[in-house]
């Protein structure tokens, strides 16, 4: 997995690119020929937008196994790899460990202080065959 942190005067709609798949055009040292968006967290503080974007970083857009179970019937097996990463991050973010992102969506901070934050996840965006918790 690799964690991406981005700032952000004004929101990036995250959502929309969720489960999607691109290139690695994003100048990245892995070998790793494509990036899925697969989780982000945002957090608002003190005026900033701050994203914490999970990729599972791969080498084919063929969905795995558990992926296809959670598709809905007659999705496709594969990801369409269509999605622009460079356009979507710009040049400004960085990568973190997963104890950084942690941190960053414990404390809403890149300083470490503590404040009211407004937290948003992205984790469960999109159909699923399976009924989510107080779905009911």
């Amino acid at each position: 997995m690799l964690h991406i942190h981005k700032t952000s005067s004004t929101p990036l709609k995250p959502w929309s690119v969720m489960r999607s798949a691109g290139v690695n055009n994003i100048g990245l040292s892995t070998k790793a020929k494509y990036l899925v968006l697969w989780n982000a967290d945002v957090v608002r503080k003190d005026g900033m937008w701050h994203y914490l974007l999970d990729f599972d970083v791969r080498n084919s857009l063929e969905k795995s196994e558990i992926a296809q179970l959670m598709a809905g019937e007659g999705e496709a097996a594969a990801y369409e790899g269509k999605t622009d990463w460079k356009a979507f991050l710009g040049d400004d973010f960085d990568v973190v460990s997963s104890a950084r992102r942690g941190q960053i969506a414990r404390e809403g901070s890149t300083t470490g202080e503590a404040a009211s934050v407004v937290k948003i996840s992205c984790m469960r965006v999109g159909a699923s065959n399976f009924a989510l918790p107080m779905s009911a």
